[in-house]
């Protein structure tokens, strides 16, 4: 945080790849209507960098806006670690979502759209906030609220994460898995 000049911020954080459908434009327009104390960082590349670099300038939020490129896999935990809420904007259909499993593994809430896989993963006010895809204002809100109570709901995002995904779980369920097919 501190090379990056935000150490005091509170850091909204995604992941992935960048294109259109990722919805990652939605954050920018919400931070805009957030408190200057708030920056996003994503991570990731892609064809849709630049609308976003624009959207950014325009709305005159590029000094909180942090476009960092792809990370190699392996070193993703130290940047999750940077982040206060995790936020999946999906505007498109979501199958998973490992970025947010991820994300709660290190411990940190997660604010996303009701898309797919994500509305599977986030309970609604207990490891994270859902929002309606497309919907700034309600984003807004739930990104302060996550912020607010982010303590709580990242001890409950990484107890999630224990719980549901762990590898002995997976592996469990991979055998019992096998064993029903026999």
């Amino acid at each position: 945080k501190r090379k990056l000049g935000i150490a005091e911020k509170k850091v909204l954080l995604s992941v992935g790849r960048v294109v259109g459908l990722k919805g990652y434009q939605l954050v920018i327009k919400a931070l805009k209507k957030l408190e200057e104390e708030f920056v996003y960082v994503l991570i990731g590349d892609g064809e849709y960098l630049p609308k976003l670099k624009e959207l950014a300038r325009e709305l005159g939020v590029e000094k909180r806006v942090f476009l960092l490129g792809k990370k190699p896999h392996k070193d993703l935990p130290v940047f999750y670690l940077l982040g206060d809420v995790f936020i999946q904007p999906s505007i498109g259909h979501e199958a998973f979502g490992i970025t947010v499993i991820e994300a709660m593994s290190c411990g940190l809430p997660v604010v996303g759209s009701k898309s797919g896989g994500i509305k599977e993963l986030i309970k609604e006010g207990w490891n994270g906030f859902l929002f309606k895809k497309g919907n700034v204002e309600e984003l807004e809100k739930k990104i302060r609220r996550a912020y607010e109570l982010r303590e709580n709901l990242g001890k409950n995002a990484r107890s999630f994460v224990e719980q549901n995904f762990s590898w002995d779980k997976i592996a469990r369920k991979f055998v019992k898995m096998i064993r029903s097919q026999s």
